[in-house]
């Protein structure tokens, strides 16, 4: 399938969007330690705070339509669009 039908892109199978979802849960993790380096307060705090909030929110985003970009394939419908997974990844590019 090519990306000009609802696809977003060639390699977007359920091993990918695994691995994704797998290094976000990571990421989110790491800024626990980093917290308890930087002490309850301080901007560094607040900064790793906000990161880990934001990557949670994208992760919720990105594992519900994950699942149901498979979903619709397994049912043969048509996937999600490109611009839905565009705003997507343009939430991880703010702050």
């Amino acid at each position: 399938m090519s990306p000009g039908n609802g696809v977003p892109g060639p390699s977007f199978d359920r091993r990918t969007t695994d691995a994704v979802i797998a290094a976000v849960e990571n990421e989110i993790a790491l800024p626990d330690a980093e917290l308890v380096k930087a002490g309850n307060g301080g901007k560094e705090a607040t900064a790793l705070s906000d990161k880990k909030a934001r990557l949670q929110g994208f992760l919720a985003d990105y594992a519900m339509i994950a699942n149901d970009y498979h979903g619709r394939l397994a049912r043969g419908a048509q996937p999600v669009s490109r611009s839905l997974w565009k705003q997507l990844l343009d939430r991880l590019k703010l702050g």
